[in-house]
């Protein structure tokens, strides 16, 4: 009996080890360890980032979780299986942003998933791609820049210099804030080279982290513009300005050689949409003749707060594109000046030209009254408004020019005007009425 009941304890005892060691291992099967010693290795990119960690034990594979700038909600973005893979790159990641990231450990038990505990938690940050720079110089001793602020910076540095190495002695440093996208600098050497460049920069804790440089532009400061040596400062003179073209049916053309017959200069305020491969001969022509390229919008749909700033760059680049020469000169559609307009000439250096006296020859269309108007309009220093698009107002100009000629006028260009008349360049940005007047709340 003795014997019976030590076998019987004998297996009771083997059957709760047995028990306890089938839990333990059960317990071990389901338990995974931490991650140790996440670090980021690879950071700085504009779109990617690597992150390593220690192999954790029994570990099937690994979770990454990640935050974006100061989110507090963690998402999974990758899993990486096998226990061995303890590095992961994270692509196609937004540039110029901190990201915050975990990473913890898995194992597969009885088709569940088991996991540990998350990582002390890592930061990094991608950097802001390079801005695309547009430079020109419209006026003596300064240059226009343009950028494009689709980085994601914070903000953009700009560097210029003349020698393009940049060098610490020569080099020129300024910081714009993300909303910028342009710039005017002045007091440049006139005729020197430039070089330019920009990068943008980001925050990351207390330091300030930047991109790569952006394609360096080089540019040749313009000078001081010399008047033709055709024009008496001491003699009257009037600026024939013109409208809405280049003409389709060749009064524009036909203007042109008026112009050139009398050794007469305009000034064209050229609609974007109109300038093609049939018409761009006339903005060639009229550069060689002396005339003053103008911008009247892009596509003259829009009046006064209507219009936008990209109305006004597209019409310039338009012109530049036809004939290598962005305009000097802008006109409001309508006359319907807004600070919109006015900033962004300045902006593109060019000046802002109204009128003090109008042919309405867009209304009237008669040959007869346009040259009326012009003719007892003119006095000395005034602008003169018409449209190179009606042939009616080419018939007039035949008449016109001889005309105030035969009076004792020059005509000139706005620009050229504003200059002889009062011996100074015309300012970008200001709205000229006559050769004097500034005007910038016109309706």
């Amino acid at each position: 009996m003795a014997n019976k009941v030590r076998v019987t304890a004998l297996f009771l005892v083997l059957a709760i080890l047995i028990a306890t060691f089938g839990a333990v291992s059960v317990v071990q099967a389901k338990t995974v360890g931490d991650v140790e010693k996440l670090e980021i290795i690879e950071e700085g990119q504009q779109t990617d980032c690597t992150l390593r960690w220690h192999r954790v034990k029994g570990a099937d594979g690994y979770q990454i979780f990640q935050s974006v700038s100061d989110k507090k909600a963690f998402d999974k973005v990758k899993t990486v299986e096998g226990k061995k893979n303890t590095r992961v790159q994270l692509t196609d990641l937004t540039p110029a942003t901190v990201y915050r990231y975990k990473v913890r450990a898995y194992k597969i038990y009885r088709d569940k998933e088991y996991t540990g505990d998350f990582s002390p938690e890592m930061t990094a940050y991608t950097l802001p791609g390079a801005p695309k720079v547009e430079a020109s110089s419209l006026s003596e001793g300064s240059m226009n820049l343009r950028w494009s602020t689709d980085t994601g910076a914070a903000g953009y540095q700009l560097q210029y210099a003349k020698d393009k190495d940049f060098s610490a002695d020569g080099a020129q440093t300024m910081d714009f804030k993300a909303g910028q996208n342009s710039a005017v600098l002045e007091k440049l050497t006139e005729k020197a080279t430039y070089y330019v460049r920009m990068r943008g920069s980001m925050a990351v804790g207390s330091s300030t982290k930047y991109g790569p440089w952006s394609e360096v532009k080089s540019l040749q400061i313009a000078e001081t513009v010399k008047l033709p040596a055709n024009i008496d400062k001491d003699k009257p003179m009037v600026a024939l300005t013109f409208d809405d073209g280049p003409a389709f049916d060749g009064s524009t053309g036909r203007i042109l050689d008026v112009l050139e017959k009398y050794g007469a200069r305009a000034t064209f305020f050229m609609v974007g949409t109109r300038i093609n491969d049939n018409t761009k001969k006339y903005l060639k022509r009229e550069l060689e003749l002396g005339c003053e390229l103008g911008n009247h919008t892009y596509n003259h749909d829009h009046y006064g707060k209507t219009v936008t700033e990209a109305d006004v760059v597209k019409c310039s680049d338009a012109v530049y594109k036809a004939c290598g020469k962005r305009p000097t000169a802008f006109r409001c559609p309508g006359g319907n000046m807004s600070s919109v307009m006015q900033n962004t000439a300045k902006k593109e250096g060019m000046i802002i030209a109204y009128w003090s006296v109008d042919t309405e020859d867009w209304k009237s269309r008669n040959p007869a009254q346009i040259i009326s108007q012009a003719e007892h309009g003119a006095y000395d220093g005034s602008i003169i408004l018409m449209h190179d698009i009606y042939s009616s107002t080419a018939d007039a100009v035949e008449k016109i020019v001889p005309a105030l000629v035969k009076k004792g006028y020059q005509i000139v260009t706005v620009s050229e005007m504003i200059q002889a008349k009062t011996g100074k360049a015309p300012q970008a940005g200001q709205q000229y009425i006559d050769y004097k007047t500034i005007n910038n709340n016109t309706h």
